[in-house]
Parts: C-alpha cells; structure tokens; sequence
C-alpha cells in the first residue's frame, strides 16, 4: 500500500524535471510534438474465443505489412450472434470499417483476415483521400 504513494512522488518528481523552463522562459513541453517516427499506431484486441483471438493474431501479422500501418489505432471487436456465429468488427475513429462472420477453422480464418486488413487499408485510405479532397470544413468528422 505504501507502494503506489511512494512510485506517484518519484513519476511526479521525474515529471517536473522534465517541464523545466527553456531560455525563453517556455516550458520544454511546449516545444515541438513528438516525431511521427517515435509515434505507432494500436491495434486493440477485444476478442473472447480462440477463433476471434487466432483472427487478431493473423490480423495484425498482415496488418504490419502495409505501408504506414503505424498511423492508424484499429479496434478488433468479437460479438456475440445467434443467427451467424460470432460477429466480428473492425473499427477506426469509432467507425466500422470491416464487419464479417468468424468462420470455425483455422484456414478460413486466415484468408478472412487477409481479405479484412486489404478492405480496412482501402476503407481507410478512401476516407483520408475524402476528407482530403471534398471535405466540408463545417462538417466533424465524428461527434458534433
């Protein structure tokens, strides 16, 4: 218990270290983002079942083979379904951008998840290019 209060002063300590002003009287967290190369992006694995966990392994091992794949943060979320099996979601910046039945073996998994991480990198790109091209700038791209 005296544990968590003692590790909270040190990060807290190490912290204000890091915030020391610069000449300029600024603080050094002011200065410039971190480098897309120190940035990654996520995929999250919101899977139950062995078929759903085998479906984000050969996701993410697919998935790291496209170019850029570190800009994007993915959920991968398993559902529940009585009329098709388990249901399986893909989604980016709360939008789904692949949905599909998990199927029972293994071979069908692997192509499934081939055929999602190629519709999610186009769905993805496809928007990139939308709100690039003819995005209305009085429009959110989610929430109000």
């Amino acid at each position: 218990m005296i544990v968590l209060p003692l590790l909270m002063a040190v990060a807290g300590c190490a912290w204000a270290q890091n915030e020391a002003p610069t000449e300029n009287g600024a603080s050094s967290s002011d200065e410039a983002p971190v480098s897309s190369k120190d940035s990654f992006g996520i995929v999250v694995n919101q899977t139950f079942t062995p078929g759903g966990m085998e479906f984000y392994r050969r996701f993410t091992d697919y998935w790291r083979e496209k170019p850029d794949f570190e800009k994007y943060n993915l959920v991968i979320i398993e559902r529940p379904s009585r009329r098709y099996g388990n249901a399986i979601f893909v989604v980016q910046d709360q939008q789904v951008v692949f949905s599909g039945s998990l199927p029972i073996k293994v071979n069908a998994i692997s192509a499934l998840s081939l055929d999602a991480v190629e519709k999610v990198y186009a769905n993805i790109i496809s928007q990139t290019l939308q709100m690039v091209g003819g995005g209305d700038p009085d429009m959110a791209k989610n929430g109000f």
